[in-house]
């Protein structure tokens, strides 16, 4: 009898053994490609970083990270030291990137609010207007021909012009505007971001009392005083920069004009003598408002519109043109600033803080020869004097 080989089968705990490490070798092959995830996404990152964001991977930028992780604005107790600096009673100045600008006397000088100096540089005239963005600092004398713009560094460009400039703007994305006013004609020269000249523009009549640039640079709005047979208006117009095409025109009859400005949104004003027009970004007009005063102060912190007139009267306005506060103030001031919901003025003896429905909720007596002052990050206010600057906190 012929006896059939028999084959021993595993234990069941050896067949189970050897099945989970299959199904976990399977497993693994299939997965290895995971641990490489990391460093594929990481290349990929970078690919599309340098694609797209390659004009953000430059010099300033990075000098601008380390200057905002050494500067901590909101920690000013521990940082701030008053700032001194010699400078003639023309001076102006201007809150640039957390830091001081004093702009006049042929010099532009920049400052930390620790009190150091960042640079000075003899601009390319007496420094006597300037244009301030989110971008640069352009400054200038209007009837001279050289200008100066600068960036939280020193100097970046300058321009001796062939006409006089009358006036300049810039956009927080770079561009820059310059009305040269030359024999007869005046014509606005627009720069990108790296100063290259894109294009102009030639009005053929009027002066050029303001103008404006969007936020992003693709729309310019300017405001003039013209005459035809004896009788004055201000003419509006606005272009396209990117089309070089002009987008509205609009002539406001026996009115002289005051300022205009952008709204954040690309929505802009035009105030004019005893009126504010209110326009859509497209240049339709949404509102026009009447004032009482042929003569006022306007203050645009790009989403409303605040108005101070016979120096005690204010009001405010949505940027659609939407009446959203409106009192008088307990005393004459000469300066009026909004941020967050509070308004700040200044007299010739305190700063005083209202409500927006015109409640006073602070103040405090401040030094005579106050020429300018700025709301800080951390709610105090940096008062400017003629050689020297002081922060208060004005709830203390």
């Amino acid at each position: 009898m012929n006896r059939q080989p028999q084959t021993k089968c595993p234990p069941s705990s050896e067949r189970k053994y050897s099945e989970n490490r299959m199904y976990y070798e399977k497993l693994a092959d299939k997965y290895h490609i995971i641990q490489y995830l990391p460093l594929l996404c990481l290349v990929l990152l970078t690919i599309l970083t340098v694609f797209f964001g390659y004009r953000s991977m430059q010099g300033d930028n990075f000098r601008y990270l380390f200057k905002t992780l050494k500067d901590n604005p909101v920690s000013l107790d521990a940082n701030y030291e008053d700032i001194s600096y010699a400078a003639g009673s023309g001076v102006d100045f201007t809150l640039y990137k957390d830091e001081l600008a004093v702009i006049g006397d042929g010099r532009m000088t920049l400052y930390t609010l620790s009190g150091d100096l960042r640079f000075r540089h003899n601009a390319k005239s007496t420094a006597a207007a300037y244009a301030v963005s989110e971008k640069y600092i352009a400054v200038y004398t209007p009837g001279a021909k050289g200008l100066s713009v600068y960036n939280s560094f020193g100097c970046v460009f300058e321009e001796t012009f062939k006409q006089p400039v009358r006036s300049v703007a810039v956009s927080d994305s770079g561009r820059l505007a310059v009305c040269l006013k030359g024999e007869g004609t005046t014509e606005i020269e627009i720069f990108d971001a790296d100063f290259e000249r894109e294009m102009s523009f030639r009005l053929e009549n009027g002066v050029v009392y303001d103008m404006d640039l969007s936020p992003n640079g693709d729309k310019l709005i300017v405001t003039s005083l013209a005459t035809v047979g004896g009788a004055y208006y201000t003419e509006l117009t606005l272009w396209d920069v990117s089309s070089e095409k002009t987008v509205a025109s609009e002539k406001i009859d026996a009115k002289k004009p005051i300022s205009t400005g952008f709204f954040a949104d690309g929505r802009f004003y035009a105030a004019v003598q005893g009126n504010i027009c209110f326009y859509q970004a497209n240049g339709k007009k949404a509102e026009t408002v009447s004032l009482a005063a042929q003569e006022y102060a306007v203050v645009c912190d790009g989403e409303t519109l605040s108005v101070l007139r016979n120096t005690s009267h204010v009001t405010t306005y949505s940027k659609r043109g939407n009446l959203l506060a409106e009192f008088s103030l307990s005393e004459s001031v000469f300066s009026l600033k909004y941020r967050d919901g509070i308004y700040y003025t200044v007299s010739d003896t305190r700063i005083a803080l209202y409500s927006e429905n015109g409640e006073e909720i602070g103040g405090c007596p401040i030094s005579s020869g106050l020429i300018d002052f700025f709301i800080l990050a951390d709610g105090s206010l940096l008062l400017c004097y003629v050689s020297e600057t002081e922060r208060i906190l004005p709830f203390s």
